[in-house]
C-alpha cells in the first residue's frame, strides 16, 4: 500500500469490506472475464473495529430505505424520524455533510493523488495518527484526532 487510496495513506493500511459482491465489483471494476476472488470473514470474538457509516443518512433520505439495514430495523425508523423533524442549522449541516462525504468517498479518482482528501478525512474519522506529504518532498502535515478536535 505505497500509494493513497480512498481510505488509506501510504504505508497506513486499512481493512476494506463490503456487504455484498455487487459493491465489491463496482469498487474494483474488473475487466470482462477477469478472475475475482471473494473472501468472507468474521472478526475474532472480542475484536473491535473502528467503523464509520458514511452516506447512509443521505441514502435513507433519497430512497426511504436503508442500503444496509432491513426495512424493519429500528435505526432506519430513527433516521427517518430525525430527517422529517430536521429544522435547525446543525441538522441541515449534518444532512449536507453526510451527502458530501458520500459523494467524496464514492468518486473514482483518476490518480492516486486525488484520494488525499478522502484519505485524510478517513484518518480523522477513524482516529488514526497519519502524516500526509504536502508540496515539498519532506513537508508533512500530521493528521490526528486530538489536533482536529
Amino acid at each position: 500500500m505505497g500509494d493513497y487510496g480512498r481510505c488509506h495513506a501510504p504505508n497506513a493500511p486499512v481493512f476494506y469490506a463490503a456487504f455484498d459482491e455487487a459493491t465489491v465489483l463496482a469498487e474494483i471494476q474488473p475487466e470482462r472475464e477477469s478472475l475475482v476472488y471473494f473472501l468472507t470473514c468474521r472478526p475474532k470474538p472480542g475484536c473491535v473495529f473502528k467503523t464509520r457509516l458514511i452516506g447512509e443518512i443521505d441514502y435513507i433520505r433519497r430512497h426511504g430505505k436503508s442500503s444496509i439495514f432491513s426495512s424493519d430495523h429500528e435505526k432506519v425508523a430513527e433516521i427517518l424520524d430525525w430527517i422529517r423533524s430536521a429544522e435547525s442549522e446543525a441538522d441541515y449541516v449534518r444532512l449536507v455533510t453526510d451527502a458530501f462525504l458520500a459523494d467524496l468517498f464514492s468518486r473514482k479518482a483518476s490518480s492516486q493523488n486525488e484520494y488525499r482528501a478522502s484519505s485524510a478525512l478517513c484518518s480523522l474519522l477513524l482516529g488514526m495518527d497519519v502524516e500526509y506529504r504536502v508540496m515539498e518532498k519532506h513537508s508533512t502535515i500530521p493528521v490526528s484526532p486530538t489536533e482536529a478536535a
